[in-house]
């Protein structure tokens, strides 16, 4: 995970589920369970709902950003 994604994904953790912060760093030592992961996607997904679309429901390049980093969470 590149500087500006570990950025951008305490940004949206922050936001949506600050009680799961300490997630990020189990996926930046690939201990994070299965249930964590998806956590974590999930409040990716929400950011995404919220600020990664155009009005036409095309991903804006936020959004474009925000699902690199949900293929990240998932691998």
């Amino acid at each position: 995970m590149e500087a500006k994604q570990e950025t951008i994904l305490r940004a949206v953790v922050a936001k949506h589920g600050p009680e799961h912060i300490k997630l990020i760093d189990a996926l930046l030592s690939e201990s994070i369970d299965d249930d964590g992961k998806l956590i974590l996607a999930c409040l990716v997904n929400n950011e995404f709902l919220e600020e990664g679309i155009n009005l036409d429901f095309s991903p804006n390049t936020f959004g474009l950003e925000l699902e690199d980093l949900i293929d990240i969470i998932n691998k």
